[in-house]
């Protein structure tokens, strides 16, 4: 199971960052083998790092927490080739994108 969180403050992310037993507080998405899937075949990670040059990679911990990378996030998702069944995923991955935006925070993938 991988993990994507946007969470509540940045400073969750300083803290966690410092400790990394340190428990993230915020809104969580669980990725099930079907839902990683999904996300590994759109364009979002490629497009992304297109345009960042920050990959979200296996085995890896990614934290974006720089507003500009956020919407750069942001629109590889809302331009992703998730198609009719990843549908829900896109809706879901947005939803924790303008969390993370409204709350000035980032998002943490523990892939």
């Amino acid at each position: 199971m991988r993990i994507i969180i946007a969470t509540d403050t940045k400073d969750e992310i300083k803290t966690y960052l410092n400790n990394i037993n340190h428990e993230l507080t915020g809104r969580r998405l669980d990725l099930n083998e079907e839902k990683i899937k999904l996300f590994r075949n759109s364009s979002i990670v490629e497009n992304f790092f297109k345009k960042t040059g920050n990959l979200i990679d296996d085995y890896e911990t990614t934290i974006i927490d720089d507003n500009n990378e956020i919407l750069s996030l942001q629109g590889a998702i809302e331009k992703s080739t998730l198609g009719l069944c990843g549908r829900n995923l896109k809706i879901e991955l947005l939803q924790l994108i303008r969390y993370a935006i409204e709350r000035k925070s980032g998002i943490v993938f523990f892939f």
